[in-house]
């Protein structure tokens, strides 16, 4: 049977398609028999994700653990990131190792978030990339998720893969970003006049991503949709019960990453290097140690603490477009890491390609107000103008902080003062100077 989905459901505002509003349907007996041969060929061949099925996957709990509809819009299988959907006709006319890659293929969407990165970007109007805001096809950006992650059960021989499907290791290898896979298609298929990005893409996508506003998560988070703790703790469960086994491969190993291994937060490790930069805390020489007075037969002045960890604390934020979604996240984090480092002032520098704002703040507490003022920026991006601003103030931070992507351009040399890159994309070796903290964006 030929569909045609309607892959830009999740871009119109008005008549979003979700699993709320799909018609399930009974299995026949002999559906009902393929079914149950399906989920034991998962249990027997791909823990891993059988594990994932019935944890995360099964919000309704079940028995059928699946929601089955013949809705003309699901193709073949669809997700919105909490609930596995598949259409009986076209699901069952596959073979059993098929079935076992389409289910694994619409759980790994689940666990990257892809429904909910893709409603991010229809939030945001387009897909950040490089200083730019790509505009937004949910047929591209499905394909590019699909690309990255069918690689990804191709190279770890999960099940099998259905011929004819999107598989090219130009645009995305397992374990590649999703949005460096749509970047290179919105280049090789970029939007022609009035037309979508995409348009002239070839078929081979057998799912499609619904909108995450209509999952059902009751029982899991009490009905207010995905939780990113319960996704990473169940992940790494099953990968240690199918490493366990001897059946989590090294493919899958490889993308989870960080996932099989202790982390330390984006927030403790700033906390940590801004420590390190500027040790344990100040000192007031006007006013004397009291216990050293009092635990020496013989005086000895000493300054007492000050209250203060630093004496001034810079933040740098780059207002171009991609990085508007992470701005106020970094704020909180950074209120509360300022706590611990007890600045006595905070100066904060928005920036795209020139400073459009400066607050100046006494503490901490203050950055709820600088949260509820609206961003200025959104255009290009240089990092140049921050370091240029407080060389015009003739001030020398204790350490200036600076949130971005790294697509910008950066000063000629290092400053004297220590330099902390909170980045939301180019990796480590990426930056020219300082230290580099990597923050996950969903």
């Amino acid at each position: 049977m030929t569909t045609t989905p309607n892959y830009e459901w999740n871009v119109a505002d008005k008549g979003r398609s979700t699993a709320s509003l799909l018609k399930e349907v009974a299995l026949s007996p002999e559906h009902q028999r393929a079914w149950t041969q399906t989920k034991a060929a998962m249990l027997h061949t791909a823990p891993f994700f059988a594990s994932l099925l019935y944890q995360m996957m099964n919000p309704r709990g079940t028995e059928h653990v699946a929601l089955f509809t013949e809705d003309p819009q699901i193709p073949i299988a669809a997700t919105d990131g909490v609930n596995l959907i598949l259409r009986p006709s076209t699901f069952f006319a596959m073979n059993i190792h098929e079935r076992v890659f389409v289910i694994c293929h619409e759980i790994a969407h689940g666990m990257w978030a892809h429904c909910e990165l893709l409603q991010s970007y229809v939030k945001r109007g387009g897909v950040p990339f490089a200083n730019k805001l790509l505009k937004l096809s949910s047929k591209m950006h499905n394909f590019a998720a699909d690309y990255v992650i069918n690689d990804m059960l191709i190279e770890s021989q999960v099940g099998k893969f259905p011929s004819g499907c999107l598989h090219d290791t130009s645009i995305a290898k397992g374990g590649d970003a999703v949005i460096d896979a749509y970047a290179k298609l919105y280049k090789k298929y970029p939007p022609q006049k009035g037309g979508q990005p995409g348009d002239g893409m070839p078929g081979g996508g057998f799912d499609v991503l619904l909108d995450p506003s209509g999952a059902t998560d009751a029982g899991k988070s009490g009905g207010k949709g995905r939780d990113d703790g319960e996704w990473k703790a169940a992940i790494a469960a099953a990968a240690n019960a199918a490493q366990a086994q001897g059946k989590l491969p090294a493919g899958i190993k490889r993308v989870l990453g960080e996932l099989m291994e202790p982390k330390v937060s984006w927030q403790e490790h700033i906390l940590s290097l801004m420590q390190r930069k500027m040790g344990g805390g100040g000192y007031d020489w006007r006013r004397p140690d009291r216990r050293m007075i009092t635990r020496n037969p013989d005086p000895i002045f000493a300054p007492a603490s000050s209250g203060f960890g630093a004496n001034l604390v810079a933040i740098g934020i780059d207002t171009s477009g991609s990085c508007w979604g992470m701005i106020e996240t970094f704020l909180s984090e950074v209120s509360g890491i300022l706590e611990d480092v007890r600045p006595r002032r905070i100066v904060v520098f928005w920036c795209d390609a020139e400073v459009g704002k400066v607050n100046e703040i006494e503490d901490s507490q203050d950055l709820a107000v600088v949260r509820a003022e609206p961003a200025p920026g959104g255009g290009g991006t240089s990092f140049v103008p921050v370091f240029d601003e407080l060389d015009n103030l003739g001030v020398t931070p204790d350490t200036l902080v600076y949130l971005t992507d790294g697509y910008g351009t950066f000063p000629e040399k290092a400053p004297s003062y220590p330099t902390i890159w909170a980045s939301v994309g180019l990796k480590k070796e990426q930056y020219p100077f300082g230290d580099v903290v990597e923050i996950p964006v969903v």
